[in-house]
């Protein structure tokens, strides 16, 4: 391992949700707004949430190599990580919290792209709706 970043197929555990296909597209959605970069983002900052150094710069330079693809496979799915930082692994085995996390975010980003714009029951029209939006949002993600 002499770069300083790696490429690899990783699978959720066994007990994670599996995504339908119409979930699995819209976060492929490369098209401007789509879920695909927001996800790349925020993946590439879980990569790096063990870096010491909090230069977004470099997490920026980063951005510019590194890509994160969404499999879809007959019993779930896989993300394709390429370039990822190397801080993120072991013996080139992605740590498993990280890896957890990668998930957790994923989860996440296609909960809410499904809830802010196909769940009509999310109205951000007053404040008492945008705080029961929030709250409803919060408690998927169990925070």
């Amino acid at each position: 391992m002499d770069s300083e970043f790696i490429n690899t197929v990783i699978t959720p555990d066994p007990e994670s949700n599996i995504l339908s296909q119409d979930e699995v597209q819209r976060v492929r959605d490369s098209s401007e707004g789509g879920t695909k970069e927001l996800f790349k983002k925020c993946a590439l900052a879980v990569l790096n949430s063990l870096e010491l150094s909090d230069d977004i710069r470099i997490v920026q330079r980063q951005l510019e190599h590194f890509d994160i693809n969404v499999l879809q496979r007959d019993r779930g799915i896989k993300l394709e990580i390429i370039n990822a930082p190397r801080q993120a692994f072991v013996d080139g085995e992605m740590i498993k919290g990280v890896k957890e996390h990668l998930f957790s975010v994923l989860r996440d980003i296609v909960y809410l792209d499904q809830a802010l714009h196909y769940n009509p029951e999310f109205d951000f029209s007053s404040n008492h709706a945008t705080t029961n939006a929030i709250f409803n949002i919060l408690r998927n993600a169990n925070a």
